[in-house]
């Protein structure tokens, strides 16, 4: 079983801007035999996310470093958010670290043929959403 865990609370940056932040978390998988969590990622808590390939072969983690928060109590955007897919026999990296642009909303999905796809849509008033740009990821 996998998850994604946090050490600590999340806590909102105090001041508003577009800020280092992160989600403190790290994805971790359970180790049924020992009972123990083994952590996976080492992305300085940074962690929002993950999907697996249709095969199980891979996976693809999505974080962010980076929010823009607002001065009243509007959502905040994702100011960097980032992905990256690694093989899951032998934990190795199958594309580089990939920097999306700004966004509301990110989403992750593999295609056919375990193609891996991104979507991000932009923000569209106090909770909506604009509309959505996807692309393909080139591992290369």
């Amino acid at each position: 079983m996998w998850l994604v865990a946090r050490r600590a609370t999340f806590k909102w940056p105090e001041k508003p801007g577009v800020q280092a932040a992160s989600s403190r978390g790290e994805l971790y998988a359970f180790d049924r035999d020992s009972k123990r969590y083994l952590r996976l990622t080492h992305t300085g808590d940074q962690v929002a996310g993950y999907v697996r390939s249709k095969q199980g072969t891979e996976i693809a983690v999505l974080g962010y470093d980076k929010i823009d928060r607002t001065k009243d109590d509007a959502p905040a955007l994702i100011a960097r958010a980032w992905i990256q897919s690694f093989d899951t026999t032998e934990w190795k990296n199958t594309s580089p670290k990939i920097t999306l642009a700004s966004a509301r909303a990110v989403a992750l999905y593999y295609g056919d043929g375990d193609q891996l796809l991104v979507a991000t849509a932009p923000s569209a008033g106090r909770w909506g959403l604009g509309a959505w740009s996807s692309w393909s990821v080139d591992r290369t």
